[in-house]
């Protein structure tokens, strides 16, 4: 809540958070400086200023137009028009029939593209770039200076200088991508990527930079299944092999099954100082970052999907469609399976493998398994009797907690405790098929089809 000084009262009207990002139209109040985002009947007004946005507006039809002036805010619908009060956000119907008036709706992407004012917009640069996964839906020019307002959905609202050509990001907080298939972390950032492309979020959170169209790539022609990062390069699994492209950079190399890849479709990385290690569809490969070279040696993997890489200081864990498969550093690599006395579980299929400490992660569809690598002893927890939620999808750990992404719900398991706590879009999850999961600084990040979402577990009542 905030404090409202000049009129001595506390205010509860505006979000915690920005509202979701499907909206049809943006309209600029020329009196205030607010924006209002209009999605059929609701209409949420946000201040640039203080950032917040305010608590949507419902109009008892859909809104067609937005205009300003002195006197209030104007709606154009199909029932009429209808005035809104700035400050008390009240609505009535208006005798204006507005056809005086200079009304601001829907965006026409043949008149922005026609209009040389934005020459630095078009054709081949940040309209086009997004123009498929984010169109732009809203655009308002500033009645004195020369900024425009740009609003693409999904990737919230930036600004544009008509003299100087500079685009720069005036809202956090969206996604290159319409959803996240998959995150890494490197030195604080966190990396986020699905459909349409890859989001780059620095360390606390303090710049989000949306990469989708590159040089010589358009990332949301690819599906992109899993990232690896470091202050180096970034690579990312589609469904045609990895992309790579140095920090900073928009080239991108493609390491394909051409190269030496078993598979072009790439469902996990690992990322191992000079070593990138690749599942896929059929078997392993590994990547050697300073000779630029692919490799397959393990041919006896080829019938496997691949679905989970971890590691320690001994072996290579993978997660595969056939069982648990480890790499023996100390023998050539060898592959070996798990057997007697460890539990039959290893031997089902299995969708993810995180190793920690002294203990290794197994998620199974229907388990998850602690292998504690000190005395070989195996903790076995089923999902029936344990957590009330759906199929293992994907799989995170960190020092207090498991997490456990599935096709309905999110699992946490306390370890301090020996608890299962399972949270549903009741509790805030924004969807509840979870197909990747991060624990990064005290917080939970579960992606799935529509975005992310961010459990601050260190403060349990964020």
């Amino acid at each position: 809540m905030r404090y409202d000084k000049l009129l001595d009262k506390w205010d509860f009207s505006f979000l915690s958070q920005a509202p979701p990002s499907n909206f049809q139209f943006t309209a600029l109040d020329w009196m205030t400086g607010d924006f209002y985002f209009v999605t059929g009947q609701s209409v949420t007004p946000y201040n640039g200023l203080t950032k917040f946005y305010y608590n949507p507006v419902q109009f008892p039809a859909p809104v067609l137009g937005l205009s300003f002036d002195a006197k209030g805010v104007w709606a154009r619908t199909s029932n009429g028009v209808y005035s809104l009060d700035r400050w008390t956000r009240a609505i009535s119907l208006s005798a204006d029939s507005g056809t005086v008036r200079e009304w601001q709706g829907f965006a026409d992407l043949s008149t922005i593209r026609n209009d040389l004012r934005l020459l630095g917009l078009s054709p081949y640069q940040i309209m086009d770039e997004w123009a498929v996964v984010h169109p732009i839906t809203a655009l308002a020019y500033e009645r004195y200076g020369p900024e425009a307002w740009v609003w693409y959905r999904g990737l919230g609202l930036w600004k544009y200088n008509t003299f100087t050509r500079n685009l720069t990001q005036a809202t956090r907080g969206f996604l290159a991508s319409s959803g996240v298939n998959a995150m890494a972390s490197n030195g604080g950032s966190l990396l986020l990527a699905g459909p349409g492309g890859i989001t780059l979020i620095g360390a606390e959170g303090q710049r989000w930079q949306q990469m989708n169209r590159m040089f010589n790539a358009d990332l949301a022609e690819y599906s992109i299944l899993a990232v690896s990062f470091d202050d180096r390069e970034v690579f990312a699994g589609t469904d045609r092999g990895i992309l790579a492209f140095k920090r900073g950079q928009d080239f991108v190399r493609n390491i394909t099954a051409y190269d030496g890849l078993p598979s072009g479709r790439i469902n996990c990385l690992y990322l191992e100082g000079d070593s990138l290690w690749a599942g896929t569809d059929y078997g392993l490969g590994l990547y050697q970052r300073s000779i630029k070279t692919t490799s397959s040696l393990w041919p006896q993997l080829e019938n496997h999907k691949i679905n989970g890489i971890s590691a320690d200081g001994r072996f290579i864990y993978l997660a595969t469609d056939r069982g648990a498969i480890k790499l023996d550093r100390q023998d050539s690599l060898k592959p070996k399976r798990f057997g007697d006395p460890d539990p039959a579980q290893l031997e089902e299929p299995m969708a993810a493998v995180v190793s920690e400490d002294t203990i290794t992660w197994w998620l199974g569809k229907d388990f998850l398994l602690a292998g504690n690598r000190k005395d070989n002893s195996y903790r076995t927890f089923l999902r029936s009797g344990n957590y009330a939620a759906g199929q293992g999808l994907c799989l995170a750990a960190d020092s207090g907690n498991v997490w456990i992404g599935t096709d309905n719900g999110l699992v946490r398991f306390v370890k301090s405790r020996n608890q299962f706590i399972v949270y549903h879009a009741a509790d805030g999850l924004l969807d509840e098929q979870v197909w990747s999961v991060y624990s990064l600084d005290g917080c939970l990040w579960a992606g799935g089809a529509n975005g992310v979402s961010r459990f601050c577990f260190k403060n349990e009542d964020q």
